[in-house]
């Protein structure tokens, strides 16, 4: 079992708390703004059954790194 510091693995436990909460938070869905929203030079079929993420593409990216950081962090423990 790894041995670490209380207030180290108390910031660790705080850090991977915000940053799954980011993530979640980037990945709640919302209604397409438009009926053509992400479809390029399409449409979709049934706008009705799509939706959006709340988060861009780059904050979904930036949250998926910022949380694998956390994680390989948490690896290291000794």
């Amino acid at each position: 079992m790894p041995v670490t510091t209380k207030s180290e693995l108390g910031r660790i436990q705080m850090e991977l708390g915000q940053r799954y909460q980011y993530l979640v938070q980037c990945l709640e869905d919302r209604p397409l703004k438009f009926p053509e929203e992400g479809a390029g030079r399409g449409r979709w079929a049934s706008p009705e059954k799509m939706v959006s993420t709340m988060g861009t593409a780059m904050e979904l990216r930036l949250a998926v790194q910022d949380f694998g950081t956390i994680l390989k962090e948490i690896a290291r423990l000794k």
